[in-house]
């Protein structure tokens, strides 16, 4: 049988399997009691909740100003619609400010067209901005191809995580 030695610092009951941690007022508090999951998940769920930095429902294809600099974040994501309102989402982008990102929007319909829609975007600091490089590339069922230069994605929403 394993035992436990039981020791009392500052009135705080410490046992051989705690965590100790002095605090600022020198006082000395037992972590343990407070790293549960159910603690550590609501502590840290606000500490990756994204800030919203953009958010239109229609979206838009034109340069883009953010409510914060993306420098201020480690991920940005970057969400959007192409003009068949498919949404997608470029994912948690890491250390994104600076750097060229691609949108692209892969789908198909019933009657078995499918398609390929991709934009350039730049983003840096509190601005994303459309470069001129933009296709749209779509497959027909009698084996057709056609590519336009079109600009069919639209932002709806850009979020961060700090």
């Amino acid at each position: 049988m394993a035992t436990k030695s039981i020791y009392k610092l500052n009135n705080e009951r410490i046992t051989s399997d705690s965590i100790v941690h002095q605090c600022e007022d020198e006082s000395y508090k037992n972590l343990k009691d407070f790293l549960k999951p159910s603690q550590i998940h609501e502590m840290l769920k606000e500490y990756i909740k994204p800030v919203i930095l953009f958010n239109d429902v229609a979206g838009t294809n034109s340069t883009i100003t953010l409510s914060d600099s993306a420098i201020n974040y480690e991920y940005v994501e970057i969400i959007f619609r192409n003009n068949d309102n498919s949404y997608q989402s470029t994912g948690r982008l890491y250390n994104a400010n600076g750097h060229t990102v691609y949108l692209i929007s892969i789908g198909v319909n019933s009657s078995g067209k499918s398609w390929l829609k991709a934009t350039e975007v730049t983003l840096n600091g509190n601005k994303i901005t459309f470069s001129n490089n933009y296709s749209e590339i779509t497959l027909a069922n009698s084996s057709s191809v056609s590519i336009s230069h079109t600009n069919t994605n639209y932002i709806t929403r850009v979020l961060g995580y700090k």
